[in-house]
C-alpha cells in the first residue's frame, strides 16, 4: 500500500511540472494529462484493498487517484471515474461508522465526498 501512496504522490507532481514546461514551449497548459496518469497507483491500491477490504487508507488514496484521473480539463470530468471515487470515499465514511477510523482521514474523506457530489450534480 505504501507503494501505491508513493505512486499517487509522484503522479500528482507530474502535471504541474509538465504544464510549466509545456506552457514555456507552446504558450498554453497541457490539458488532459491526468488521463495518462495514476494507472500504476490505482493498480497497487486495488491490490491492497483486495488483500484487506477494510483498508481505509488504501480506499482513500484510491478515491483520490480516481478523482485526479477523472479530470479531463476545462472543467470537465470522466463520469465513471468520478463515480468510482465517490464509491471509495463513501466506503471510508461508512466504515468510520462501524469501526475506528483516524479522524483526519474521516474528515478528508467527507470533504472529498462533498467535492465529488458537487461534480456529480453537474452531469
Amino acid at each position: 500500500m505504501k507503494v501505491g501512496i508513493q505512486l499517487y504522490n509522484l503522479n500528482m507532481n507530474v502535471p504541474t511540472l509538465y504544464a510549466r514546461e509545456f506552457a514555456k514551449e507552446n504558450g498554453e497548459a497541457g490539458e488532459g494529462l491526468y488521463s495518462e496518469l495514476f494507472n500504476d497507483a490505482i493498480t497497487v491500491l486495488q491490490l491492497a484493498i483486495k488483500q484487506n477490504e477494510r483498508n481505509v487508507l488504501a480506499r482513500f488514496y484510491l478515491g483520490k487517484a480516481y478523482y485526479a484521473k477523472s479530470y479531463e480539463g476545462e472543467g470537465t470530468w470522466t463520469r465513471s471515474l468520478v463515480d468510482k471515487a465517490e464509491e471509495q470515499f463513501s466506503s471510508v465514511v461508512l466504515q468510520g461508522e462501524k469501526q475506528p477510523v483516524p479522524r483526519d482521514l474521516l474528515v478528508k474523506s467527507q470533504g472529498m465526498l462533498e467535492e465529488v457530489r458537487k461534480i456529480q450534480k453537474g452531469y
